[in-house]
């Protein structure tokens, strides 16, 4: 039998989810999307969400990577 869960952030429906654990919560948490973790310990996220927010997270960090590159660390 297969269970059912809605995701937490695009609250679809799906089959194939993940339960949002600590390296995906830091990783929420650095792309600014918060969540109140302490209401529910089952906050699940689907497979196409969970894709989203590392190419996310790859893209932020590129682009913090550039900008310490671009510019002298005393315009900081």
């Amino acid at each position: 039998m297969t269970t059912k869960k809605e995701c937490t952030l695009c609250f679809k429906e799906s089959k194939d989810f993940q339960v949002i654990e600590e390296n995906i919560r830091e990783i929420l948490d650095v792309l600014l999307l918060k969540i109140d973790f302490s209401l529910n310990e089952d906050y699940v996220i689907c497979e196409r969400c969970a894709d989203s927010i590392y190419t996310f997270s790859e893209f932020k960090s590129a682009c913090l990577y550039l900008e310490n590159r671009m510019l002298p660390s005393s315009e900081l």
